[in-house]
C-alpha cells in the first residue's frame, strides 16, 4: 500500500495585516496517509483542524511545504485533483429558493459527471431527503442541511473524502447511518479525513490531535 496523500513539510501563517500579526496554526507538519485509512484531526475550536483540512481540500494554499495526492500537488488545483476530492465544511450553506434536487443535479452537471440527475437521487435516498427532494433548502432543518452537505460532497464518487464535524445536527439514527456509510466507504478503499472537537463517533479512525507540539 502507498502512500497517497503526502503531507510534507507544512505550515501554515495567517496575517492580521492592521495589527501587524503573523499567526502561524500549522507548524512544520509532516504526514502520510494511504488508501483505506481513517483519519480523526481532533482538537478545540481555533487549534488548526479545520486550516489543515482546507489545504487538503485546496481551498487554502500552505505558506511552506507542500501537500500531494495520489502525486497532484494541491497548490495547482488542477482538474484530475479535483475530482479525487470530496469536501464538507462544518457550516453547510446553500442559495434559498432552490431544491435540494435541483441543487445537487446543477452541481453534478457543472462537475461533468454521467448522469447526473440519478447520481442526485441515489444520494437524497441513501440519506433520508426522498421527501424533501423538491422542497425549497430555505425551509430545511440545520440536521437536513447537514445530510445535503453530506450528498453534495460524495456527487463525483471521490477516492478521498474531508468532513467537517460530520455528525454536528444529525439524530441518532442518521450518525449511526453515517457511521457505517464511513466505514464501508473506506473498506473501498478510499480515504476519509474528518475533523471534530468530539472523538466520540469516529471509533477506528487514527487520531492526530491538536494543537500540534512540536518535539524539541
Amino acid at each position: 500500500m502507498g502512500e497517497e496523500i503526502q503531507i510534507q513539510n507544512v505550515s501554515k501563517v495567517f496575517r492580521v495585516w492592521r495589527a501587524s500579526l503573523r499567526i502561524k496554526v500549522i507548524d512544520d507538519l509532516s504526514l502520510s496517509i494511504s488508501a483505506g485509512d481513517s483519519v480523526l484531526l481532533l482538537g478545540p475550536n481555533g487549534s488548526g483542524k479545520s486550516t489543515l483540512l482546507r489545504m487538503v481540500a485546496s481551498l487554502l494554499t500552505p505558506s511552506q511545504g507542500n501537500i500531494l495526492i495520489y502525486g497532484y500537488n494541491t497548490r495547482r488545483r488542477s482538474r484530475a485533483l479535483l475530482n479525487l476530492l470530496g469536501f464538507m465544511p462544518e457550516e453547510c450553506k446553500f442559495h434559498h429558493g432552490i431544491s435540494g434536487l435541483t441543487f445537487l443535479f446543477y452541481l453534478s452537471k457543472l462537475m461533468g459527471l454521467k448522469d447526473p440527475k440519478n447520481r442526485a437521487l441515489n444520494l437524497i435516498d441513501e440519506f433520508g431527503l426522498t421527501k424533501w427532494r423538491d422542497i425549497d433548502v430555505s425551509v430545511y432543518s440545520e440536521g437536513m442541511r447537514q445530510r445535503l452537505g453530506l450528498c453534495s460532497a460524495l456527487l463525483n464518487d471521490p477516492n478521498v473524502l474531508l468532513l467537517d464535524e460530520p455528525y454536528d445536527n444529525l439524530d441518532q439514527e442518521m450518525r449511526a447511518k453515517l457511521k457505517r456509510f464511513l466505514q464501508e466507504y473506506t473498506e473501498n478503499n478510499n480515504i476519509v479525513i474528518a475533523a471534530s472537537h468530539n472523538k466520540e463517533h469516529f471509533t477506528n479512525f487514527r487520531e492526530i490531535r491538536f494543537p500540534i507540539e512540536k518535539e524539541d
